[in-house]
């Protein structure tokens, strides 16, 4: 048997409030509050390097499934690379608390740069033009990685708005590196 199939398994448990399917995204009636062997279970499969999930399986997992992935993204003690994956797949879970806490966090800039970097981007996907007041201010960060993963998450949003912003930073930014690669993305969008 392989080694990441009983953590798959577990994890296909429903919790006491039932999940009913709808296209590909998955609804949940209330969900109850998950049982140290589901967090265990989502955090296995977060630390695995092979079978990785991909969107329909985080799809299909329960609505609450995203509180599980904030509160592992939210834990100092955490491996880094279970937080950066959950803050990933949270862009599967729009409209939830953890999409709220997400927002929070990329606007009170308190996550590592590492953190902030994947935040931005899944703050990106789940809100569309809703994060462009959160990412605007982005572009003036004091550090470069932050400056262009919001430059690469507004060009994704692909609001006419937001690539005039990249393109007024790419302009006035004083690293010759960071200004080439805001230009290359503009080029690429």
């Amino acid at each position: 048997m392989r080694p990441w199939l009983p953590t798959l398994l577990l994890l296909l448990v429903v919790p006491a409030g039932g999940v009913h399917a709808q296209g590909s995204r998955a609804v949940a009636e209330p969900c109850s509050p998950p049982s140290t062997e589901q967090v265990a279970a989502l955090r296995r499969v977060l630390r695995g390097y092979e079978q990785v999930p991909n969107a329909a399986w985080w799809r299909g997992r329960p609505a609450c499934t995203a509180d599980v992935l904030r509160r592992l993204a939210a834990t100092p003690s955490e491996r880094p690379m279970v937080r950066l994956r959950a803050l990933w797949a949270l862009r599967h879970y729009p409209g939830s608390e953890a999409a709220r806490w997400l927002r929070e966090q990329v606007a009170a800039r308190r996550l590592p740069v590492a953190e902030l970097r994947v935040a931005i981007g899944t703050l990106a996907a789940v809100e569309k033009r809703a994060a462009l007041p959160v990412l605007r201010p982005l572009l003036d960060d004091r550090r470069a990685p932050v400056r262009l993963a919001a430059a690469r998450a507004l060009l994704r949003v692909g609001d006419p708005h937001a690539r005039r912003w990249v393109e007024q930073a790419a302009a006035r930014e004083e690293r010759p590196a960071v200004a080439r690669r805001m230009r290359r993305l503009l080029r690429a969008r």
